[in-house]
């Protein structure tokens, strides 16, 4: 439901991919990772319950 245990994360050296989690409505433990660019290739976050997009994300838009 949830991603809270990546909150801790402060670098992602290639692509991060969120896909086809049907119960995934909360992606707020990305955010600091995202607001701080530390992810070093592609984002995608696609086919879960709640899709946001990065900027969505970033501003806190990131949970239903």
């Amino acid at each position: 439901e949830s991603l809270e245990g990546l909150n801790i994360l402060q670098l992602i050296g290639g692509d991060l991919k969120i896909l086809n989690n049907t119960g995934l409505t909360d992606l707020c433990g990305i955010q600091n990772v995202l607001i701080f660019g530390g992810v070093g290739g592609v984002i995608t976050i696609s086919g879960n319950l709640f899709n946001p997009s990065v900027a969505d994300i970033i501003s806190g838009n990131c949970s239903i």
